[in-house]
């Protein structure tokens, strides 16, 4: 008798491992699947993202470092060539046009902070305009203004791009945070009230 409850026991135990061990590998298996596809989906997303940050601030990036060597030497009208002020409007209206690729691709941190650049380079170019043909000492301190702006919006457009990447590099997809019905129920009769 004790060695067919061994026998049972021993059947039972065996059946008890095999199905925790089908129910760990299943589970694992799936955790990889899903590791993979983030990761797939990651690259997918952040490569043209990253791509549209860049396309955005190389052009501002081009008339920053420029004036910058230029107003360092206390320019003159002469200094300020038709071909830098073509470039620079080529530059506002490479910005202009990739506005709405920066909306689409996102966040709203990031489009705040190309607008704040496209206004800065439109003034820029405004003032750079203006000193060219009527040298005046304001304008001539408002260039150096705007440039300080232009400056200023860029390494802010720079972290919110980096944030906004790093949010999805992280390689782990996000749980979603899941509510319970009573509470998702109290929080909408709260909103509606």
């Amino acid at each position: 008798m004790d060695s067919g409850w061994a026998a049972v026991l021993g059947a039972s135990v065996t059946a008890v491992a095999a199905v925790g061990a089908a129910t760990a590998s299943g589970w694992l298996a799936h955790r990889q699947v899903r590791t993979v596809a983030w990761a797939e989906h990651r690259r997918e997303r952040v490569g043209p993202r990253e791509e549209a940050y860049k396309g955005f601030l190389q052009p501002a990036l081009f008339i920053r470092d420029h004036l910058t060597v230029v107003y360092d030497e206390h320019f003159g009208p002469s200094d300020i060539s038709s071909e830098f002020m073509e470039r620079v409007r080529h530059a506002y209206s490479r910005m202009y046009e990739q506005q709405a690729s920066l909306l689409i691709a996102g966040p709203l941190a990031v489009s705040a902070a190309a607008e704040k650049m496209i206004d800065d380079v439109a003034s820029l170019e405004l003032h750079l305009r203006a000193f060219r043909y009527a040298p005046i000492a304001g304008v001539y301190d408002r260039i150096g203004e705007r440039m300080c702006d232009l400056n200023a919006h860029a390494q802010d457009f720079a972290k919110a791009a980096r944030l906004a990447l790093d949010g999805e590099s992280s390689g782990v997809p996000r749980r979603r945070r899941r509510i319970p019905g009573i509470l998702r129920q109290r929080e909408v009769r709260r909103h509606s009230l």
